[in-house]
């Protein structure tokens, strides 16, 4: 006897890896890594590989983030330059906005 389940999974039809990665804008090889880490459910006939389109769009969905409540929380203070914490900076650990703190206009 078939699970349900699996046959629902099947039933909205078989993509080959190429088409899946066209589907969430990635990479064959992508694809394939997520296969056989079982982030993405696939089958194996004979030598070929099938993914649901429902495991497709099961993964996309799943992988969708939450928008951030403000934009400060994704960007820091809007409007207000932020300060480099001590070791921050440019080459050499200097302060990127402080030219006498370059290395570059060091006199040699």
């Amino acid at each position: 006897m078939v699970d349900v389940k699996r046959t629902d999974l099947v039933d909205g039809g078989l993509l080959r890896v190429a088409e899946a990665a066209r589907m969430l804008g990635l990479g064959r090889s992508k694809v394939y890594l997520l296969m056989y880490s079982g982030e993405l459910q696939y089958c194996k006939i004979g030598r070929a590989r099938r993914i649901p389109r429902t495991a497709v769009l099961e993964l996309a969905a799943k992988s969708l983030t939450q928008a951030p409540n403000s934009p400060e929380s994704v960007f820091g203070t809007v409007g207000q330059p932020q300060k480099p914490t001590p070791g921050e900076g440019g080459a050499l650990g200097a302060t990127q906005g402080d030219p006498a703190n370059n290395p570059l206009n060091q006199p040699r």
